[in-house]
C-alpha cells in the first residue's frame, strides 16, 4: 500500500462530476490483452480459494498483464491476474515470477498487520462508483489487510491465501463476497477496479511495482485511475446480493488513459477536419470549423464577450510530463490564455506566459503543463497529483471586434517525443504565373507535424533547403524560368524530422522575385555552417529543446523568461541573472550554469554593467568570446544579444558603441545576434519610458517583451539552420 498522496473522500465527490471521456484501449507489451479494461468472466461457481491457478474454472478467464504503473512498458518479472465473477463472490488469482522466492518479504502474519510492506499483491474493487472502494492486500504466506478507502478497522467476510514454487513463482489467490463490496444487482455492470504487485528491493536491486491499469502516478489509491471491468451480471440470491439501485448507476468516473503511441502517450488527438471534435463556446465565443487551416479544416473562436474562447472537456489525471501541442491563429490577438482546471486543487491551472501570435500567421505553441501555475497563485509549479477535466483558450477582457483566433493539429500527451513524422507523400508543384505552387499531404505522426522544410535543386544540381512552412502547402516566389526539383519534409512539435519525400519536377515560367530579407536572415547566409557544426556536436548530448538565458540582472527579472518562453513557442526557458554582475563574471560563472543545464539553446546578455570606455571594450569582447566558446565546446549553441539602451537621451551612444563590438564580435565568431538594442531604438526613443523603468536601466514588462520577440528572431533563423538534413 503506498503511502503518497492519493485520493481523497471529497475528490471522489468531485470526480464523480466529471465529464468522463471514453476509455482508450491501451495494448500490453507483446501484444497481449490490454491493459486497464477487459470484459467480465461470469461463472456458475468460482473455484476454490486455495492459492493456486489450478481449478480448470481459471482457464475460462485470458491473463491480465500487470506492467510498469505509469507506461505500457512490461516490470522484468512477469505478473498477471485473472478473475471470475459467480453469483455471489468475486474470485481474483495473481500470479508473480519470482525466481529469488528465499528473498521473498513475508513478516505480516496476522490479518490486517501492515502487509503491503511486504512482497505483496493489492486488488481494489469498486463495483458501484458512488460507494467506497475496498483494498486487499496479499503476502506470500496468505496473510490478509482488508480496509474500506484506507479505513482498516473495516472487515470482509474474504478469503486469501498464496502458495509459492520455489525458484519459480508464488501465487495469491482471493475470494471476496459481493454483498460486502457495495455491489448490487443487475446485468452487463460496468465496475472499476484495480491490480498491483509490489516486489521489495533485493540483491541489489531497486524495487518494482506494477499495475493492471496505466497510471499517471505511482499512487494506489488514485481511484479515479482504476481501470474498467465491464459485462459484470450480478443475480438476486440468497446470502447473495440483495441491493438494488432505484436508479441506473452512473458511467464510473475513470480517466481517460490514453493509448501509447511511438514512445508518448496520446489523449486527444484532433484535425478538426470532421467538426468541432468536442470542443464547446466558452462564455458565448461564436465557434465553427473553417477552411483557413493548415490542412482541411480548423477550429475558429470569435471572441464576443469577455474571456470568450472554446473549451473541451480532457479527463486526464496527473500533470507530470503532460503537453498540449497546437498551431494557433490569432487575429487581432497577441496571445491566447490557456486554462486547465484542476479537480483535486479546485482551481484553474495556467501557464507562466501565453504563447506570443504571429499576426495571421500560424504558430506552433507547445505547452508543458508541469510548468503550468494555479490561477490562485503567482509562483511556484501545479502538483504531480492533478485530476484535470478541461481546457479552455479564450480571448482577453474587452476584446476588440473581429478577435478571433483558429486551433488546427490539437493534441494533448504525455511523455518525450523521440518518433519522426512519416514521409510526406503526394508533393505536388504547379507553375503559375506568381511562381512556383507546391502542395502535398499532411504527415502523419504520432504527436503531429508543425512544419515543413522545403529544398529545391535547379535541373540536376543540387538540393538546397529554401523555406519552412507550416501549412501543406507553399509558393515559391524566388523561382525563375527553369527546371526544378522540389522535396519536402515534416517536423513534428519536438524537432523529429521525417524523411523527403519523393522528389517533384516543374519548370517555372514565372519571373524569380527575390523579396527583402531582415538582417538575421543575413547572419544567417554567414554563420549557417558553423552552427550547424556546433549542433551536430551536442546531438545526443545536450538537453534537447531547451533554452537558458544567461545574464546580468536584466536577465534575473521575474517575467523575462516567460516572456522568453512565449516568444520561443515550443521551448521551455530557465534563466539565470545575476544583479550587478559584468562580462568577467559571466566568463567564470558560465561553466556551473552549462553543466547544470546542458541546453540545446543559450540566450547571453552581458554587459550593461561594464565601463563602457573604448579601452575597456576589448576584455569585454574577450569575455563575451570565451562565454560562446565554452558553449561550443559542449555542443550549445550561443546567441549573443545586444545590451539594451539606458536613460532617456535618444542615442544612447556608450551603448551604442559597446553594441557595433557585439555585432562584430558575433560575425567573427559566426554565431547568430540577438539585437535587442536595435529592437528598442526601432520602437523610439520618446516610448522607452514604456520600455524601462525609472532608473533607465533595468526594463519593464514591454522592454522584455522586445527583447523576447528580437531573440525569437535570431532563435527562427538558428532553427532553420538546424532543421536541415542532407
Amino acid at each position: 500500500m503506498m503511502t503518497r498522496p492519493y485520493v481523497t473522500a471529497s475528490t471522489h465527490l468531485l470526480v464523480a462530476l466529471l465529464t468522463v471521456m471514453p476509455l482508450s484501449v491501451v495494448a500490453a507489451a507483446d501484444d497481449g490483452p490490454a491493459r486497464g479494461e477487459a470484459t467480465a468472466v461470469c461463472v456458475e461457481k468460482g473455484p476454490a480459494c486455495d492459492g493456486t491457478l489450478n481449478s480448470p474454472l481459471w482457464e475460462k478467464c485470458p491473463p491480465w498483464p500487470l506492467g510498469a504503473c505509469t507506461s505500457a512498458d512490461p516490470q522484468k518479472y512477469k505478473t498477471w491476474a485473472k478473475v471470475l465473477i459467480d453469483a455471489t463472490h468475486v474470485h481474483v488469482g495473481v500470479y508473480c515470477e519470482e525466481p529469488d522466492t528465499a528473498g521473498l518479504v513475508a513478516q505480516a502474519s496476522n490479518r490486517d498487520d501492515p502487509v503491503w510492506s511486504d512482497d505483496s499483491v493489492e486488488v481494489f474493487l469498486r463495483p458501484d462508483p458512488q460507494q467506497a472502494y475496498c483494498q486487499f492486500a496479499i503476502n506470500s504466506r496468505g496473510t490478509l489487510y482488508d480496509a474500506r478507502e484506507k479505513q482498516a478497522g473495516w472487515n470482509s467476510s474474504a478469503k486469501a491465501a498464496a502458495t509459492v514454487e520455489q525458484g519459480k513463482s508464488w501465487t495469491a489467490t482471493l475470494s471476496v463476497p459481493m454483498s460486502e463490496l457495495g455491489a448490487y444487482v443487475g446485468d452487463d455492470q460496468l465496475w472499476t477496479l484495480n491490480i498491483h504487485r509490489s516486489r521489495k528491493a533485493r540483491g541489489g536491486r531497486p524495487g518494482l511495482q506494477y499495475s493492471w491499469s496505466i497510471m499517471s502516478d505511482v499512487d494506489y489509491h488514485a481511484a479515479s485511475e482504476f481501470g474498467l471491468l465491464s459485462g459484470v451480471n450480478v443475480p438476486q440470491r440468497a446470502g447473495g446480493v440483495t441491493r438494488i439501485r432505484s436508479t441506473p448507476a452512473p458511467r464510473p468516473a475513470v480517466m481517460n488513459q490514453g493509448r501509447e503511441v511511438g514512445g508518448v502517450r496520446v489523449y486527444h488527438k484532433m484535425t478538426f477536419d470532421e467538426g468541432p471534435e468536442g470542443w464547446t463556446s466558452a462564455n458565448n465565443a461564436d465557434l465553427r470549423t473553417t477552411g483557413d487551416a493548415v490542412d482541411g479544416q480548423a477550429l475558429q473562436a470569435t471572441c464576443t464577450k469577455n474571456w470568450s474562447g472554446a473549451g473541451l472537456p480532457i479527463g486526464i489525471a496527473g500533470s507530470r510530463e503532460l503537453k498540449v501541442a497546437m498551431l494557433m491563429k490569432g487575429q487581432k490577438l497577441p496571445s491566447v490564455g490557456v486554462n486547465v482546471y484542476d479537480l483535486v486543487s479546485r482551481d484553474n491551472t495556467t501557464s507562466y506566459g501565453y504563447r506570443y501570435l504571429d499576426a495571421g500567421q500560424w504558430t506552433p505553441a507547445l505547452y508543458y503543463l508541469d510548468r503550468f501555475r494555479y490561477n490562485s497563485r503567482t509562483q511556484g509549479y501545479v502538483g504531480a497529483r492533478t485530476i484535470y477535466n478541461s481546457i479552455t483558450c479564450y480571448g482577453p477582457t474587452n476584446p476588440p471586434s473581429g478577435a478571433q483566433f483558429s486551433i488546427d493539429n490539437f493534441v494533448v500527451y504525455r511523455g518525450a517525443d523521440g518518433q519522426a513524422p512519416e514521409k510526406v507523400a503526394a508533393l505536388r508543384a504547379e507553375a503559375t504565373r506568381g511562381g512556383v505552387r507546391l502542395s502535398w499531404r499532411q504527415a502523419a505522426d504520432n504527436v503531429a507535424a508543425q512544419l515543413y522544410v522545403i529544398a529545391r535543386a535547379e535541373g540536376t544540381g543540387a538540393f538546397a533547403k529554401i523555406a519552412e512552412s507550416r501549412t501543406t502547402t507553399y509558393l515559391d516566389v524566388t523561382a525563375g524560368k527553369a527546371a526544378y526539383r522540389y522535396r519536402v519534409f515534416a517536423v513534428d512539435f519536438e524537432e523529429n524530422f521525417g524523411p523527403w519525400s519523393d522528389p517533384v519536377d516543374i519548370r517555372s515560367t514565372s519571373e524569380a522575385r527575390r523579396p527583402k530579407s531582415p538582417r538575421e536572415v543575413d547572419d544567417r547566409l554567414v554563420y549557417a555552417a558553423h552552427v550547424r557544426k556546433v549542433h551536430a556536436r551536442g546531438a545526443g548530448k545536450v538537453h534537447k529543446n531547451h533554452a537558458t538565458l544567461f545574464g546580468d540582472s536584466l536577465t534575473g527579472a521575474t517575467s523575462y523568461p516567460q516572456c522568453a518562453e512565449s516568444a520561443f513557442g515550443t521551448l521551455p526557458v530557465d534563466a539565470f541573472g545575476y544583479p550587478s554582475m559584468r562580462t568577467s563574471f559571466g566568463r567564470n560563472k558560465v561553466h556551473e550554469i552549462l553543466q547544470k543545464q546542458n541546453p540545446e539553446f543559450m540566450f547571453i546578455l552581458y554587459g550593461t554593467n561594464n565601463n563602457k570606455s573604448p579601452q575597456h571594450i576589448p576584455a569585454a569582447m574577450d569575455d563575451l568570446a570565451a562565454i560562446v566558446l565554452a558553449c561550443q565546446q559542449r555542443g550549445t549553441v550561443a546567441l549573443l544579444g545586444t545590451i539594451p539602451p539606458r536613460g532617456w537621451t535618444p542615442a544612447s551612444a556608450p551603448e551604442a558603441n559597446f553594441n557595433r563590438h557585439v555585432v562584430e564580435l558575433c560575425r567573427k565568431l559566426n554565431i547568430p545576434c540577438g539585437y535587442i538594442f536595435e529592437s528598442f531604438q526601432a520602437a523610439g526613443a520618446e516610448n522607452r519610458r514604456t520600455y524601462l523603468g525609472g532608473d533607465g536601466v533595468h526594463w519593464r514588462g514591454e522592454g522584455m517583451k522586445l527583447a523576447a520577440e528580437a531573440w525569437d528572431r535570431a532563435l527562427d533563423q538558428v532553427r532553420f539552420v538546424v532543421r536541415d538534413q542532407p
